[in-house]
């Protein structure tokens, strides 16, 4: 159920995946398919009720950093910045590796701030996983407000060697 949702999904077929998903819950509570579910209702701008998805499949696997993860990402475009930084703290307890939790963290200490904290974490993320866009733009911008333009060239060409080629 899980992979035929996520396919769905990636073709574009929401309210088929949506189906798939909730068939599935039927027979078991399971938190990756609470996680689409979640997804599937952010995507559709119900903030609420992804936001309750995500809470439940946060319950069902306590290790599982994705959920705070997007839990995260709402408070922060809610405008809940203090509830979002939890989050992040929250996300990194769970896994201090997640490049998402890293860069979210990395953004709530730039609002605050703490540019050098920022960098650091933009750095790790990056690290983690190079193909990070979010985390190799702020990161840039940031060296580039910091008088680093050398190192913020380097970024940027290393992030255009990792860019798709454009179709023609």
């Amino acid at each position: 159920r899980v992979n035929l949702a996520v396919l769905l999904g990636n073709r574009g077929d929401f309210s088929a995946q949506r189906a798939v998903v909730e068939e599935g819950l039927k027979t078991r509570d399971d938190g990756r398919l609470r996680m689409l579910l979640g997804s599937n209702y952010a995507a559709d701008g119900d903030r609420d009720r992804a936001r309750e998805e995500f809470v439940r499949a946060a319950r069902l696997d306590d290790k599982d950093a994705k959920p705070i993860i997007e839990l995260a990402r709402l408070d922060q475009t809610a405008g809940k910045l203090d509830d979002a930084k939890q989050r992040w703290d929250e996300a990194l307890k769970r896994n201090p590796r997640a490049p998402e939790a890293l860069a979210g963290k990395a953004t709530s200490l730039e609002n605050n701030g703490d540019r050098e904290q920022a960098i650091r974490l933009y750095r790790e993320s990056l690290a983690i996983d190079p193909r990070q866009s979010f985390a190799r733009e702020r990161l840039i911008k940031l060296l580039e407000a910091m008088k680093e333009p050398e190192e913020a060239a380097k970024l940027r060409e290393a992030g255009e060697k990792l860019a798709p080629p454009a179709s023609r």
